[in-house]
């Protein structure tokens, strides 16, 4: 028996952080130009990718990787 913990999900990385990153964006009360200036900044845990690499929507629209 093994006394692992984590959580389950049908969800890639990429599409995890996508969606946290998203949800904390909606939720805060920064500028658009504040939440580009995140986005930008943010890097990928499990691959590296950069702002450049890792583009994410405003829009909910699909990421670009």
């Amino acid at each position: 028996m093994s006394n692992e913990t984590g959580v389950v999900t049908d969800m890639t990385m990429h599409q995890a952080i996508r969606a946290q990153v998203l949800e904390v964006l909606e939720k805060s009360d920064m500028t658009e130009e504040q939440k580009q200036q995140i986005l930008v900044s943010l890097s990928c845990p499990c691959c590296g990718g950069v702002g450049v690499s890792l583009t994410i929507p405003l829009d909910n629209s699909k990421p670009v990787f």
